[in-house]
């Protein structure tokens, strides 16, 4: 149920993050997108964040190994086509909308824009020491990387921080009051979640929606080769 106050905050947006691993969308991010639709359609502001930082890291929730790193040069023109993509889906949910007022359109925002002029030092500094390693480390997607014969580089393991951060930016920027996400997201959205009452003292919520999955209950995604485009 959405919170009194929030039903009727104005400018108040919804967002989901989607990493640039592929220059397409697939189906397994149908889901969240009809999410984000219905929230545009009741008045919220929708926002679709593309990994342009994020993307180089990896995300190792619901992976059984590490990603494997693009190019910068792929990575760009991934985000083209997710941009593109995702465009046209919200124009057509626009002219398909059918309630009283126009519903906001979509905004796409690349998350390089607030880490390409941060040192690691002051990311570190300012951001870093608001996170607590155990809970970290109790992230269901983190201990299921611990146990298995892969293990979890620190790079995946912070994943969970650069996250939260986006969520902090698209709060104070947008007035993001909702993250979006699969199944396997809850233990990055519940990272930002703390990490925004922490830092801001302010609630924020999230929103886990039901994977689709190969007939063995192996997650859809991009990198793992087993996307539905």
């Amino acid at each position: 149920k959405i919170p009194p106050d929030i039903q009727h905050m104005n400018g108040a947006s919804v967002y989901v993050g989607f990493d640039p691993t592929a220059d397409s969308l697939h189906i397994g991010n149908l889901v969240t997108i009809i999410a984000l639709i219905h929230f545009q359609h009741n008045g919220y502001q929708p926002l679709a964040v593309v990994g342009g930082a994020t993307g180089i890291i990896g995300d190792p929730s619901g992976r059984i190994k590490e990603r494997d790193i693009l190019p910068h040069s792929e990575i760009h023109g991934n985000i083209i086509g997710i941009s593109q993509t995702l465009s046209k889906i919200f124009q057509n949910s626009l002219s398909l909308a059918q309630v009283n007022s126009t519903p906001p359109n979509i905004k796409i925002i690349n998350n390089d824009v607030w880490y390409k002029d941060m040192s690691i030092i002051n990311f570190m500094s300012n951001i870093g020491r608001h996170f607590r390693l155990s809970s970290m480390l109790n992230k269901e997607s983190v201990r299921q990387r611990l146990h298995s014969p892969e293990g979890i580089s620190f790079t995946e393991f912070s994943y969970q921080v650069f996250q939260a951060y986006d969520f902090l930016c698209l709060s104070r920027d947008y007035n993001c009051w909702l993250q979006i996400g699969g199944g396997d997201q809850w233990g990055n959205i519940s990272a930002g979640c703390e990490f925004i009452h922490k830092y801001t003292n302010k609630i924020v919520h999230g929103l886990t929606v039901p994977l689709i999955t190969t007939s063995s209950g192996e997650k859809l995604g991009k990198s793992s080769g087993n996307a539905v485009w």
